[in-house]
């Protein structure tokens, strides 16, 4: 998860594009959200609001 994060860092800093980092944020947010729903056994509109905040 963390590698997922640190991942985000780095790839945002190789982009020019600001649409491109925000589509690149939007996938990893979304992956991230995944992996916590799939590691743990909490409901998934939790997350998503977790997720959100």
């Amino acid at each position: 998860i963390i590698t997922l994060l640190l991942a985000l860092v780095i790839v945002c800093n190789y982009l020019d594009s600001l649409t491109t980092q925000l589509i690149t944020i939007i996938t990893a947010a979304s992956i991230f959200i995944m992996a916590l729903l799939g590691l743990t056994k909490a409901r998934s509109t939790k997350l998503v609001m977790a997720g959100a905040t």
